[in-house]
């Protein structure tokens, strides 16, 4: 439902007030649970306090991101990932420091806040450096490795609130005894029924009904059974009994005095794996609650908004949190989105964190537990289950293997472990990514450049002294080998002659490593062995300094040339070619009578021709055609060259051709102009002094009038000149497209 007004109605704060009442009271309970299963087993009996601390945690996170986010309706809350990790963090620092307890709850909230603080701090310089999208780079089996880990921690995790200790395998031969089978075998059932209709059942009211019906269940059961409330408190099915008072109080100096630093230090790594994914997590839910909302989410403002309420989060002792996928969704399906649902919800928090100490004593273990169990088993659902049917094979192996790293190594290790084997399996994959974007030829590879009947044929007859290898992407120990491997199977291939110049298009590079100059390096030496000429095209300035590094570049070397574009490149080689192949002067068939011959008509027909072009020499870098000028006549090159570009925004001149004696420029616009009004869409300014024949759009209707033959020869040589042209851009496209 996408609502979009902003404006505030009596109906619209109704709805936001009973929607954040509905809201709050499903994170309250998550919250406790959370609670719950961070200060388990031996520091079960500082859970009051501990709710206490993320019942704050959460209420600052959800009024200030529902206050300033970009988006009303917003939801955050102190999340179930971070509370995962901060029971493995609160098991290990229970186990350092056994003989006081008082420490090790002092050292592990210090853990907690300041991972929140600097989870805040960390938001905020990646929102205002607009670093949200980094996160992306991460590779997403990797991600799903670490999500079903965190439901494998959640889901034992339950297990160990309900037993009230830790689930290891030396208890679980126990686990089927009846006393025991009841603590942990109802909320694992609340579990089920809970997953199973939120897999059946889309409904924004299930989850809260379900907590409800929980509730009503549990106890008609001790009703039923004539189990008092003691007894269910004494079997372990109740919450302890909480203090008197309210349950949250800020931490004092004096409580940092007890805090073990040196124990603090060793949970870097905890700290940082909390960090990393409530930055993935805020990030990968935002982007979902566009989907949700229809509408574009400023990222970098949402980063920085929850910078600042985790700060402020953590001073009060509150643990890491970010905006709820399936909270903020719960509020958009309930009413019209308004900053008074979450400011609601909110306040849900200071009410019984103020009024519920004694209310949270008949909270049903089972619930709570299985609460837990709930959100640990959609995460294993989700990465065991769906993923079977969505990721790749290796992907998948990749997922369980991680989950089963953390399982029994922990968190760190095994997210390392799966980043390491994600690195591996990329440069295994991306070492079979052709590195060869394009191998072409003298035949299939020509320069923007026009030249002579006699060059062309040159060129044609020559092709095999050019190969050409247009590469991509990034060039590594992985691909660089393969590179080389082309040049030297082609240098030796018997069954053709070898190529004079080998040029590499970098065009396409995003870099390359030690490696690939050291490829490079080898494929140096062996043009100087083999005759050949190595020419690089396109390589930036940095790629230039590191060749230059390698010993790679040199400017006295003659068997390495540099050039700035690839056209330029392929244009000296040609040039190169001719004259090894001519061994003269190649300009003998650019007289203007040579060039006429090329039409198929006699010396009389010549010279009647010739009455109908000006003969006109210009000088170097003269404009001969103007971009946007009308296009009313062509011109023969007789000697000299000229240069066509185009002048793009920004006044910058892009070449598009080079026109050599025995050529025609202009033919295209002329003709378009015969038929209609047409203008140039390109410059030609000469490159040296040069002498041309202009022929103009009424000397054509002269000639068509005047002599009818004479101008049908003149065409059909026009159609041939631009056939010609059309089969060689072809050719060249037939290439590319293999």
């Amino acid at each position: 439902m996408v609502h979009s007004s902003d404006s505030l109605t009596f109906q619209r704060i109704l709805t936001g007030i009973i929607g954040g009442i509905i809201i709050g009271f499903t994170f309250v309970f998550l919250e406790i649970s959370f609670a719950a299963l961070i200060f388990s087993g031996d520091l079960s009996a500082y859970l009051a306090p501990g709710i206490g601390f993320l019942l704050f945690g959460t209420f600052v996170l959800c009024i200030v991101i529902a206050v300033l986010s970009s988006h009303p309706g917003m939801i955050s809350l102190s999340q179930d990932v971070p509370a995962a990790i901060f029971s493995v963090v609160g098991i290990s620092i229970a186990a350092a420091l056994p003989n006081s307890l008082d420490s090790a709850f002092h050292t592990l909230t210090a853990v907690i806040i300041i991972t929140a603080i600097t989870s805040g701090v960390v938001f905020i310089i990646m929102g205002r450096f607009k670093l949200g999208r980094l996160v992306r780079y991460i590779p997403f089996p990797v991600m799903g490795g670490f999500l079903a880990g965190t439901g494998w921690l959640l889901a034992s995790g339950a297990m160990g609130v309900m037993l009230d200790e830790s689930l290891t395998f030396a208890i679980v031969p126990t686990l089927f005894h009846l006393d025991i089978l009841m603590l942990w075998l109802p909320g694992t059932i609340f579990a089920f029924v809970v997953l199973i209709s939120l897999r059946l059942i889309d409904h924004s009211l299930l989850v809260p009904g379900l907590i409800v019906g929980g509730f009503v269940v549990f106890y008609v059961v001790l009703a039923v059974t004539g189990t008092s409330i003691e007894e269910a408190r004494s079997l372990g099915l109740l919450l302890g009994s909480m203090p008197g008072g309210g349950l949250w109080k800020p931490p004092s100096i004096s409580f940092f005095t007890d805090v073990q630093w040196h124990v603090v230090l060793t949970q870097i790594g905890s700290m940082a794996a909390v960090i990393l994914v409530s930055v993935i997590s805020l990030l990968f839910n935002t982007t979902g609650l566009e989907l949700i909302f229809k509408k574009d989410i400023d990222l970098n403002r949402e980063l920085t908004v929850a910078g600042v309420a985790n700060v402020a989060a953590g001073l009060g002792g509150g643990v890491a949190g970010y905006h709820a996928l399936s909270l903020s969704a719960l509020g958009n399906r309930l009413g019209p989105p308004t900053r008074i649902l979450g400011i609601t919800a909110s306040l849900m928090c200071i009410v019984v964190i103020l009024f519920g100490a004694s209310l949270l004593s008949y909270f049903p273990l089972p619930i709570l537990g299985g609460l837990l169990m709930f959100l640990g088993l959609s995460f294993l659902t989700e990465w065991l289950y769906d993923a079977w049917f969505k990721l790749t094979k290796t992907d998948y192996l990749l997922v369980i293997l991680i989950l089963v790293a953390i399982a029994r190594f922990g968190f760190i290790k095994g997210v390392l472990a799966g980043m390491v084997v994600a690195v591996i399996l990329f440069v295994h994959n991306y070492s079979k990514v052709e590195v060869t974007k394009h191998t072409l030829d003298g035949d299939s590879c020509r320069s923007p450049v026009d030249r002579s009947r006699l060059q062309q044929h040159c060129l044609d007859e020559h092709a095999w002294m050019l190969f050409v290898l247009q590469l991509q992407g990034f060039i590594f120990f992985g691909t660089a080998d393969s590179l080389l491997s082309q040049v030297t199977e082609r240098v030796s291939d018997t069954s053709q002659e070898s190529p004079r110049f080998v040029i590499l298009d970098f065009r396409h590079v995003s870099g390359f490593d030690a490696s690939a100059i050291n490829s490079i390096m080898k494929m140096k030496q062996l043009a100087e062995k083999s005759g050949f000429v190595l020419v690089f095209a396109n390589l930036t300035d940095w790629m230039q300094d590191q060749l230059a590094l390698g010993g790679v570049v040199s400017e006295t070397d003659k068997n390495i040339r540099v050039f700035s574009e690839f056209d330029y490149a392929l244009e000296w080689c040609e040039d190169e070619i001719i004259g090894i192949c001519l061994e003269v002067d190649s300009s003998d068939d650019t007289d203007i009578g040579l060039l006429l011959s090329r039409i198929s008509i006699n010396q009389e027909q010549a010279d009647m021709l010739l009455d109908y072009f000006e003969r006109v020499t210009y000088r170097s870098n003269d404009e001969v055609i103007s971009q946007g000028s009308v296009a009313d006549e062509l011109y023969f090159i007789e000697s000299g060259s000229l240069t066509v570009t185009l002048e793009t925004e920004g006044n910058r001149s892009v070449r598009l051709r080079t026109v050599k004696a025995g050529n025609v420029v202009g033919e295209m616009g002329m003709y378009l102009g015969l038929v209609g009004d047409a203008y140039r869409s390109a410059s030609v300014t000469t490159n040296e002094e040069s002498v041309l024949y202009r022929l103009t759009r009424e000397s054509i209707i002269r000639m068509e009038q005047d002599n009818p033959d004479l101008a049908a020869m003149f065409h059909r040589f026009i159609i041939t000149l631009l056939s010609t042209r059309l089969i060689q851009t072809n050719r060249m496209v037939e290439t590319l497209m293999k």
